[in-house]
């Protein structure tokens, strides 16, 4: 059976970056000690917002259109697109995110599937792209695939909300995946996602056509429930999707960049040194939900943050209590990915 990897990603967040120290002003938080202690909480120095010419779908297909060109890819081998936001903040319900960014790439007659929402998202679309592609293997088909996870999560969030405002991006990713053998990328070794008991609410977004008295479509976060879970429960759970019992020694951690609290408290459980885990996105482009750690990678293999022969863990966790990793081994040099 063919192996299946990553050879593209591109990415944009959205160009309009707000100061936290005015976002957190904007709240009413006057008195320096406390606003210090919401920004040491949150983790963030700035958070991004696609402006009124801009949007999630179109920065989504400029993120496609680099992933491809980055992996080397013409648009017309393009065999599906598997595409996810973590919140209902497409501007569209239907037609889907995945139809959208297919029809901006002049493609049809191919697959193109949009599914579910949560911070595991991403992760569970690139599974998806993963299994049909070692699918197509045992037909022999040479196939490629397309993900995209992406948010405009400022269309859902109320910016009087001390525990969403300060915190979350707008940003959209795509991930090129092939099974055609490559020279250059990573090789995708194990990936698995699952769902774990708790408060199923800790965060929520009311359908838009709901009764009742909240502000119809504004996400909600119960703060401390979403913490318990990613360093208690989460955490220990992502070696284990992918084979492992601890953080694999040699590799290098890229955890979701769910806020400055939660990485702070993975980086002591973990026990792991600076140089091999990933905890910077949260202070470079905020939280951006369903993607947040394919950015890490990103910026880890831009910035030459992880080895050119290291091997990459990606755990990510969120709303709806899922758990999510992928255990990547590098295939030659590794920076094509990202255009370099």
């Amino acid at each position: 059976m063919r192996e299946v990897y990553i050879t593209g990603i591109g990415g944009e967040v959205g160009s309009t970056a707000l100061d936290i120290n005015d976002v957190i002003k904007n709240l009413g938080v006057e008195e320096e000690r406390r606003a210090k202690k919401l920004k040491k909480h949150c983790g963030t120095n700035k958070i991004y917002r696609f402006s009124e010419d801009s949007s999630l779908e179109q920065a989504s297909i400029n993120a496609a259109k680099s992933a491809l060109s980055n992996g080397r890819t013409d648009t017309k081998e393009v065999n599906g697109i598997y595409a996810t936001t973590a919140t209902p903040s497409a501007r569209w319900f239907m037609p889907g995110l995945a139809k959208i960014v297919g029809d901006g790439l002049n493609l049809s007659g191919i697959n193109m599937t949009s599914l579910s929402m949560g911070c595991v998202g991403g992760l569970d679309a690139l599974l998806q792209a993963y299994n049909q592609a070692k699918l197509d293997s045992l037909e022999a088909k040479e196939t490629s695939y397309l993900v995209i996870a992406g948010d405009q999560i400022s269309r859902v969030i109320d910016m009087n909300d001390r525990a969403t405002a300060p915190l979350f991006s707008d940003a959209s990713l795509a991930i090129l995946v092939t099974n055609k053998q490559t020279v250059n990328g990573y090789k995708i070794k194990q990936i698995g996602s699952t769902s774990l008991s708790g408060n199923t609410f800790s965060m929520r977004v009311r359908n838009p056509s709901a009764e009742g008295t909240d502000k119809p479509n504004t996400f909600v976060m119960e703060g401390n429930d979403v913490y318990e879970f990613a360093v208690k429960y989460a955490l220990p759970i992502i070696p284990r999707l992918v084979g492992f019992d601890t953080i694999p020694e040699r590799c290098y951690f890229i955890p979701h960049q769910g806020s400055g609290a939660i990485l702070e408290q993975i980086a002591l459980q973990t026990g792991l040194p600076p140089n091999r885990i990933y905890s910077e996105g949260i202070s470079r482009i905020g939280n951006t939900p369903s993607n947040s750690a394919f950015f890490g990678l990103k910026d880890a293999l831009a910035r030459s943050l992880v080895a050119n022969n290291q091997e990459v863990l990606i755990g990510v966790f969120g709303a709806e209590l899922k758990v999510g990793s992928v255990y990547l081994e590098p295939v030659g040099n590794t920076k094509t990915i990202i255009g370099n």
